[in-house]
């Protein structure tokens, strides 16, 4: 089931963990749930299509993810809170869970830190849950 624009919690589903902004360009991070506007996200649905694309953004700073990149990504880039409009895709995973995408990439939860990792659907660390609050 595709998302629709809504806020939400994205939780780290083996972790339990939910995703946060620590600073207004901090990186990305995932840490016990507080209800904190930091751990909140404003997702927006940009395309037609059930993958998207979706731009995020963190409630508590109003800062959109953008990994550590200009014009390509490479592995291992950390997702930062930079005001910019990148366009994510939500690819369904077919488990109740979801992968936030970008070319080959995928978000990925190492050590605490989110960082982009390439895409693998049998990677538990790149599967979250999307929760409205």
């Amino acid at each position: 089931m595709s998302l629709v624009s809504h806020h939400y919690k994205i939780i780290v589903a083996d972790l339990g963990k939910c995703l946060m902004l620590p600073s207004a360009t901090g990186i990305v991070t995932a840490k016990r749930y507080t209800g904190a506007t930091n751990e909140q996200w404003n997702i927006q649905v940009q395309g037609t299509t059930a993958m998207g694309p979706y731009t995020i953004e963190n409630i508590g700073y109003n800062e959109r993810p953008l990994a550590n990149y200009s014009a390509a990504c490479n592995e291992g880039d950390s997702i930062v809170g930079k005001q910019a409009d990148t366009e994510w895709k939500i690819v369904d995973n077919g488990n109740g869970t979801k992968s936030i995408c970008i070319l080959n990439y995928a978000w990925t939860v190492d050590g605490g830190k989110v960082n982009l990792s390439l895409r693998d659907s049998a990677d538990s660390r790149q599967r979250f849950i999307f929760e409205q609050i």
